[in-house]
């Protein structure tokens, strides 16, 4: 007698159904991995901004507190004796210490710890790393070889003494923090010291993934850094913090200065 199959008894997948499946499935997340990605990398660009512009506001709230002076770098008797530095004189305005390595992307060991004995030379007490923000020193003051070079005045809003908020001509389009590996970028003698990276190969030194850059040339750990998206989030120098790519942030001028790292007006020069 020849057995028929129960009205409930589901039909099994035949090999070719099975394929067609696995086939949508691969296509789907083909499309899908890379929006889920997007999505988080943009999360992590939003809280970096959102910490970035607690520092960027810091730093306002601080000028009006010291006569209209911003911070300076690092405070010390001379470079080789710093002994606290930019952050520790902010953070009675951030209120947090977790504000100065807020951003997702860099991914450090551990956060930023402020100076404990300010009073010692050279009791840094690894108060300098792990800051995710980077201050804008990059261009030199006006010395004959800078402006030789350069054809023009170029200072930064950062220096080692206090600079007069005065001096910042445009501070609302003057780049004063930014996502980088160290707490500020070493000096460039002049433009012709200063390396814009924007396509691959990038020398970035680990354990920052290879991204575009701008900064000294000879000095890898002293860059912006574009960890977001082709771009950084950058806080200007009237406490506004946004997000731009690095080929807009790094735009020059006539003479080829990069006119927003420069506190000077001088961005049709």
């Amino acid at each position: 007698m020849t057995k028929t199959r129960s009205r409930n008894t589901p039909a099994a997948f035949t090999l070719i159904e099975v394929l067609v499946i696995v086939a949508i499935i691969a296509i789907l997340s083909a499309i899908l991995f890379p929006v889920l990605t997007q999505s988080r990398e943009k999360a992590r660009q939003s809280a970096c901004l959102s910490g970035l512009r607690q520092v960027g506001l810091a730093f306002a709230q601080y000028v009006q507190d010291y006569d209209d002076t911003g911070t300076q770098i690092w405070y010390g008797p001379n470079s080789t004796n710093q002994r606290y530095f930019w952050m520790d004189a902010l953070l009675p305005y951030v209120k947090s210490a977790d504000f100065f390595s807020s951003c997702p992307s860099a991914e450090y060991p551990a956060v930023w710890k402020p100076s404990e004995r300010i009073e010692v030379p050279n009791a840094n007490n690894g108060s300098r790393v792990n800051v995710s923000f980077t201050a804008n020193s990059l261009y030199a003051a006006n010395n004959a070889a800078a402006l030789a070079a350069d054809k023009q005045p170029t200072t930064p809003p950062m220096r080692e003494a206090g600079i007069p908020y005065s001096e910042y001509v445009v501070p609302a389009d003057t780049i004063l923090f930014g996502d980088g590996p160290g707490y500020y970028i070493c000096y460039s003698g002049n433009k012709d010291e200063t390396v814009v990276e924007l396509t691959a190969p990038y020398n970035v030194p680990p354990p920052n993934r290879p991204v575009p850059n701008v900064g000294r040339g000879n000095d890898r750990n002293a860059r912006f850094l574009a960890r977001h998206q082709e771009g950084a989030n950058f806080a200007f120098c009237d406490g506004h913090a946004k997000w731009l790519r690095l080929d807009q942030a790094t735009k020059t001028n006539g003479n080829g200065i990069m006119h927003r790292f420069t506190v000077e007006d001088d961005a049709n020069l």
